[in-house]
């Protein structure tokens, strides 16, 4: 039983330390809900898989050549 009062002096601060990082974590996430941000962790991280953008194009108008005259053949 000589150990007991250790056993408190070691206990009680790290058990407040805990204490301390779920008041913290609370408020954290009260003060996101009020910012209207979305909870750590749920959003998806983007650009885990960047695609490239395929490239399309589109014939406007089809270029054909001019006679000598400037009318097109």
């Amino acid at each position: 039983m000589g150990n007991l009062p250790w056993i408190f002096v070691l206990l009680v601060p790290s058990l407040g330390f805990f204490l301390f990082l779920i008041v913290a974590n609370i408020r954290l996430i009260r003060r996101r809900k009020a910012l209207g941000l979305p909870p750590l962790g749920v959003a998806p991280r983007r650009f885990l898989k960047r695609r490239r953008r395929k490239i399309r194009y589109v014939v406007i108008e089809e270029h054909t050549h001019d006679d000598a005259n400037g009318n097109p053949t």
